[in-house]
């Protein structure tokens, strides 16, 4: 008899794990579509990362160019400032000797009216003097 009851203890505990794999199988299928529709959801969403950032790697080789191209273009440009400022420099040299120069021959200048003036009035006397009494028809006063 102890035999039966053993053995009925043990096809009880049988049955009761069985029922209990069969509602944990029941408890982890869920689980499980519930993971794969997460596992769907993440490929997915992978999926869409993978084509940003193609798109942004191409963006980022293209604006890479175009800086690439403005350093280019930049340093051309400040060759030419830096040209130009020589340039600047020497024609303000330039004009700094002008403007000596112009000096100079306003200088020459109003000495040669000078010279002029007092020969002209000298001329003038000269024929006072003499008795005629004509002037100098070509007589011109400086500016």
């Amino acid at each position: 008899m102890e035999n039966t009851l053993v053995f009925l203890l043990l096809l009880l505990c049988s049955f009761s794990s069985a029922h209990e794999d069969r509602d944990k199988k029941k408890e982890i299928l869920p689980f499980l579509s519930d993971i794969h529709a997460a596992l769907r959801v993440m490929t997915a969403a992978l999926a869409e990362h993978k084509v940003k950032i193609e798109q942004l790697q191409t963006l980022n080789q293209a604006q890479t160019s175009e800086m690439k191209n403005l350093k280019t273009q930049t340093s051309g440009i400040q060759t030419r400032v830096a040209a130009l400022w020589r340039n600047g420099a020497s024609q303000a040299s330039e004009l700094k000797n002008l403007k000596t120069q112009t000096s100079e021959t306003k200088t020459q200048v109003t000495a040669l009216w000078r010279d002029r003036t007092i020969g002209q009035v000298a001329f003038s006397a000269s024929l006072l003097v003499s008795g005629e009494k004509l002037k100098d028809p070509l007589r011109v006063l400086p500016p």
